[in-house]
């Protein structure tokens, strides 16, 4: 029996000579290795259990390295027992250090020569204590909770001011380099390790509140927690070679939480430098900080989680071995209220490669803003700096930048309802549109100095267009190295829409373009009930660059076409046609001022006045009661009894009295006559 032993034998015999009651609570003060052992041994043994007990700790480091203990138990009710071997095991007792300074007091263990971690813990509390070198191919080097469950179920072993360091676990499927299976207050956990092969997270299965989780490494996924609840707390620094440097939820039949935490300077070398959800698992994360973390390829910030109120800024993709990067915001999300900015796809050198979506990656949105995002030089295609095929409604997307030539600078692919894009921009006189080949309709959005480009199955409806042209992202506004590229003279805009456009109640108003539309397929471009009013056009109204010959080109049918000018604003052009540009009208209104003959004309309304309600403050482009375009228009299939006018509110339909007017306003202003009394 070694001194160790023996001492520790001796000690728990002075225990049994005490003459305590059943029901009493034991305290106890210890200063060596061998009294702490002998003290948890008699304690340990008690049928009387308390978490009362209580082993105070003098101020000292107590190296456990050579001590081996195991936790068994028969859990009451289930029958199971499980063997968890360790250097200190501890049942229904509260360990607690000198001061509440947690490194006045150490417990030291074997590290990986040992291969045991440093405590496990039953119905149990250790406080105010560091924890250091616990080496275990289990979970939980550092403290492991003796009941294996899952966030925000019920704790039985509880961390408290404590400091865990230099822990390791190995557990597949499992892990907490530091903790696994507690509840964790106001404690520390920095420098732990996992291995690889699914081992998750310093903190694993646990419920944490003010906790500070840094400079952790997982050879897995989550550098710094695996799953788990946590609140107010900062994890920084982190690392894992492959998802979610700073959390890493890597199952869908698992939990998470983050509400009030920082998650910051984390990577990843795979996917999502902050945070990596599994697709299908539980939870959320709330009035959060995700800022100036790094993945390659994949995701800086946030992939695959349900966020709201939270911000996601300054996260980094880097591109990945095959140069392409996705995502360096947002990937595979769903966000509520969130400010996702200032994230960004570094440049890299060579032609090869994809990068999409500064901001947001193939995700849902609803009431978010998106803005300062950017893509920087290099590779093939440079797109959706600051969306990419993603479902946003009642969001703002502004002030995006990309570099170069690129499509769909603010957003690419997806679609939006009730969303405004302003001044999402690239650094070259023409980059493509701003809005490009939107996968779902795009409805009730505000489009400021921006253009859209859709395929032939995508609605454009109830939207303005206003403001294009002639405009630049200020000289070092939101990020400094954009400053040398963006001083330049006015761009003259060569489109508002292109390809495969239909546009429906649409209002189309004080931009400077080349011309409106931009066609490349023949019959593909259809306006119904739109008003182009105050524009300023170098060439005409649509430009054609495909074939001339007599097939429909474009259509447009109920629009209104008014004090359109040329580039100076001193010619006016309320409608005109290039040379060899075919469209059909049907009901339109347009003012004389025009040119070029369609290849079909009919219904059409000719007046200079359209007598807009040019003083309300809302909407200048509601025609009144005496204008020439009311219930003029050509009654649509789609104007059924809930079809709406540009505003798209209930109380506007389309149709007044079975009517259609033209234009993109359904006139419902009270009608101006006499007021007529009967006594």
């Amino acid at each position: 029996m070694s001194r160790t032993t023996v001492r520790a034998w001796v000690f728990g015999m002075a225990f049994c000579a005490l003459a305590v009651t059943a029901s009493a609570a034991i305290e106890t003060n210890v200063s060596t290795v061998a009294e702490l052992v002998g003290a948890l041994n008699y304690i340990n043994s008690l049928s009387s259990k308390s978490r009362d007990n209580t082993i105070k700790l003098a101020r000292g480091n107590y190296d456990v390295s050579e001590c081996a203990m195991t936790c068994s138990y028969s859990d009451n009710g289930t029958g199971s027992q499980l063997d968890k071997n360790t250097h200190l095991a501890m049942n229904y007792v509260t360990i607690v250090g000198a001061t509440e300074n947690p490194r006045d007091t150490v417990i030291y263990g074997g590290g990986e020569a040992k291969s045991r971690g440093v405590i496990c813990g039953r119905f149990s509390t250790v406080r105010d204590l560091t924890i250091s070198n616990g080496w275990t191919s289990a979970n939980g080097g550092g403290y492991c909770g003796y009941h294996s469950t899952s966030p925000g179920s019920m704790m039985r072993e509880i961390v408290s001011n404590c400091v865990v360091t230099c822990c390791h676990a190995g557990q597949s499927w499992g892990g907490g380099g530091a903790v696994s299976d507690v509840l964790a207050y106001d404690s520390e956990f920095c420098g732990n390790t996992t291995a690889a092969g699914n081992c998750f997270g310093a903190a694993n299965r646990c419920d944490l509140y003010g906790c500070f989780i840094h400079s952790n490494t997982s050879g897995s996924a989550g550098g710094g927690l695996g799953q788990c609840y946590a609140y107010d707390c900062v994890i920084s620094n982190n690392t894992s070679t492959g998802n979610g440097g700073g959390m890493g939820v890597a199952s869908s039949t698992y939990k998470y939480l983050l509400s009030g935490c920082t998650v910051v300077d984390n990577h990843a070398s795979a996917t999502a430098g902050g945070v990596y959800i599994a697709p299908g698992a539980a939870g959320m994360i709330t009035n959060t900080l995700i800022i100036s973390n790094s993945g390659f390829g994949n995701c800086g910030g946030v992939y695959g989680a349900r966020c709201y109120k939270s911000v996601i800024s300054n996260n980094c993709a880097a591109v990945n071995g095959s140069k392409n990067a996705y995502g360096a915001g947002v990937h595979t999300a769903t966000l509520f209220d969130c400010d996702v900015c200032f994230n960004y796809i570094p440049e890299h050198s060579g032609s090869t490669g994809n990068k999409y979506g500064a901001g947001v990656y193939s995700s849902v949105m609803t009431g978010c803003n998106v803005f300062g995002n950017a893509i920087f030089d290099g590779g093939a295609n440079r797109q959706g700096a600051g969306i990419y095929s993603t479902v946003a409604t009642n969001s703002v997307i502004y002030e995006n930048y990309c570099v170069g030539q690129s499509g769909g600078v603010a957003m690419n692919g997806g679609s939006a309802y009730g969303c405004i894009f302003s001044n999402n921009q690239a650094n070259v006189t023409w980059s493509g549109n701003q809005v490009r080949q939107p996968s779902g309709d795009v409805v009730n959005c505000d489009f400021y100095c921006q253009s859209i480009e859709c395929v032939a199955s995508v609605l454009v409806e109830n939207c303005r267009f206003w403001g294009y042209g002639g405009w630049r992202i200020p000289a070092g506004h939101n990020i400094a190295s954009m400053e040398a590229d963006l001083v330049g003279a006015d761009p003259v805009t060569p489109y508002i829409c292109s390809a495969n456009t239909h546009m429906r109640n649409c209002l189309v108003v004080s931009n400077k373009a080349n011309y409106i539309c931009k066609a490349y397929e023949k019959g593909k471009q259809l306006f119904e009930n739109c008003t182009f009013a105050d524009n300023r056009f170098e060439g005409s109204f649509i430009n054609f660059s495909g074939d001339s010959d007599t097939v429909n080109v474009a259509e447009a049918v109920n629009c209104i076409f008014t004090r359109n000018y040329d580039k100076t604003g001193t010619t006016r052009y309320d409608f005109k046609l290039s040379s060899g540009t075919n469209i059909r009208l049907s009901n339109c209104l347009i003012g004389t001022s025009r040119s070029g003959t369609p290849i079909s004309e009919s219904g059409t309304v000719t007046a200079n006045d359209v007598k807009f309600n040019e003083g309300s403050a809302t909407d200048p482009y509601e025609i009144r009661r005496t204008s020439p375009a009311i219930g003029k228009g050509q009654v649509l299939a789609w104007m059924t009894a809930e079809a709406t006018d540009f505003r798209g509110k209930s109380e506007y339909p389309r149709l007044r009295d079975g009517a259609c007017d033209i234009g993109c306003y359904q006139c419902w202003l009270d009608p101006v006559g006499f007021i007529m009394s009967f006594r």
